[in-house]
């Protein structure tokens, strides 16, 4: 039983609670603090892959765009050759569609479920 209320002492989410009310959490010589520090690693390393994945997806696709406006806004439209800004106008559009993928590609969990809906698999697993 003391084993059970430790664990529970030490979650992430007490860590958390107790980091922010500015008290100081030792972690050094408690195992399950470590094992929940862990845990809390994994999961805001996997966080920041997803996140960097679609916001690096989001600047690739409307960075493009913005840099031809205002080009555009500085020079005039004869800069700019049409074909290249309509090019760029359409990779902003390009971005909604690509966001599942970029979650594909950051998540297994999400991977297995979007595969399953692309394959036409509509049953619960």
């Amino acid at each position: 039983m003391y084993v059970f209320s430790r664990r529970r002492q030490t979650s992430p989410r007490a860590l958390r609670q107790k980091t922010m009310a500015g008290k100081s959490v030792s972690i050094q010589n408690d195992p399950f603090c470590v094992e929940w520090d862990v845990k809390a690693g994994l999961t805001i390393n996997v966080a920041l892959r997803t996140i960097s994945i679609i916001l690096g997806a989001f600047i690739i696709c409307w960075t493009p765009w913005h840099v031809l406006s205002l080009i555009i806004g500085f020079c005039g439209e004869t800069c700019v050759s049409d074909l290249l800004y309509d090019i760029s106008y359409w990779l902003c559009y390009l971005n909604s569609p690509l966001n599942p993928f970029c979650y594909a590609l950051a998540n297994q969990q999400f991977k297995k479920t979007f595969l399953r809906i692309l394959k036409f698999d509509w049953r619960r697993n």
